[in-house]
C-alpha cells in the first residue's frame, strides 16, 4: 500500500511539474506583443464594500500602462461616458468605481481610445436597490459560496496572484450564480446573468471596432470569466492574462 502511494505521489508531482512547465510557455502568460493580432487583457475588478487589500486603482492603471493598450474598455454605460469624462473625479460613477477614473486618466495620457462596455441601466439600478432593501437570502448554498469567497479573500487578499487570477474569478462567479439560483426572478433586471449578457454584448460590439489592437478590459470580477470566454471564442483574438505583466505589478508594490 505504501509503495503504491509513493508511486502515485511521484506521478502526481511529475504531472504538476509538467503542467507548470506548459503554463510557463503558454502564450496566455506571455506579455510580448504579437504584431497585427487582436489581444485582450481582462482585469477582474473586485466590486463590493470590502475588496481584497491588494487591489487598488493603481493596479488597473499600472496594467494599462504596462500593456501599452491601444484601447481601454471601461465598465461605464455608453450613455454616461461623456458626462463621466467631463466630470472626472466629481462624478458619482467614478466615486463608486474609482478604477474607472484611473483608467480614463491613463487613456488621456497615452492616447488610448476608450470604449464603454457596461450593460448597467436605470432599470438594473432600480431592481438592484429593491433587492438589497429586502436583504440577502439565507439560502444554504449561497451562504456557503459567499462565506467561502470571504474566507479566501481574508487568507489571500493581499496577493495580486489571487486577486487577478482565474481561481478567484471562478469563485466569485460561483457565488453570484448561487445567489441568482437561490431567488430565481427576484433580482429582475439586476440578475447577474442578465447584466452579464448585456456586458458581453457591449464588449463584442466594441471588440469589432478594434481589430489588430491590444485591448485592456476592466470589468466586475463576477463577469470577467464571461468576457474572457467571449474574447477567446474568436480565433483571431489572443487572450493575455493580467498576470503576464508581473514585473510591472511587482514594481508597484516596491
Amino acid at each position: 500500500m505504501s509503495q503504491s502511494l509513493g508511486v502515485f505521489t511521484s506521478c502526481r508531482s511529475l504531472l504538476v511539474l509538467s503542467l507548470a512547465l506548459v503554463a510557463c510557455g503558454d502564450p496566455w502568460m506571455d506579455a510580448a506583443r504579437v504584431a497585427d493580432r487582436t489581444e485582450v487583457i481582462v482585469v477582474p475588478v473586485p466590486r463590493g464594500p470590502s475588496p481584497p487589500t491588494a487591489f487598488g486603482d493603481a493596479v488597473v492603471a499600472t496594467l494599462a500602462r504596462a500593456a501599452e493598450a491601444d484601447a481601454i474598455f471601461v465598465e461605464v454605460p455608453p450613455s454616461d461616458l461623456a458626462r463621466i469624462e467631463a466630470a472626472g473625479a466629481r462624478d458619482p460613477w467614478v466615486q463608486a468605481m474609482p478604477d474607472v477614473g484611473a483608467l480614463l486618466a491613463v487613456a488621456r495620457a497615452s492616447g488610448a481610445s476608450v470604449e464603454p462596455v457596461s450593460g448597467w441601466t436605470a432599470e438594473v439600478g432600480r431592481d438592484w436597490r429593491a433587492f438589497i432593501t429586502r436583504g440577502l437570502p439565507s439560502d444554504a448554498l449561497y451562504r456557503r459560496a459567499h462565506d467561502h469567497r470571504v474566507r479566501e479573500d481574508q487568507d489571500h487578499g493581499d496577493e495580486l496572484d489571487w486577486v487577478l487570477g482565474e481561481a478567484r474569478r471562478r469563485l466569485v462567479e460561483w457565488e453570484w450564480r448561487a445567489l441568482e439560483g437561490a431567488v430565481p426572478g427576484a433580482l429582475g433586471a439586476a440578475a447577474p446573468s442578465r447584466v452579464g449578457a448585456a456586458h458581453e454584448a457591449a464588449f463584442r460590439a466594441a471588440l469589432d471596432r478594434h481589430h489588430g489592437e491590444r485591448i485592456l478590459v476592466a470589468i466586475d470580477a463576477k463577469h470577467a470569466s464571461r468576457i474572457e470566454r467571449a474574447a477567446g471564442s474568436d480565433p483571431d483574438v489572443r487572450v493575455v492574462s493580467p498576470l503576464a505583466f508581473e514585473s510591472a505589478l511587482d514594481a508597484l508594490g516596491e
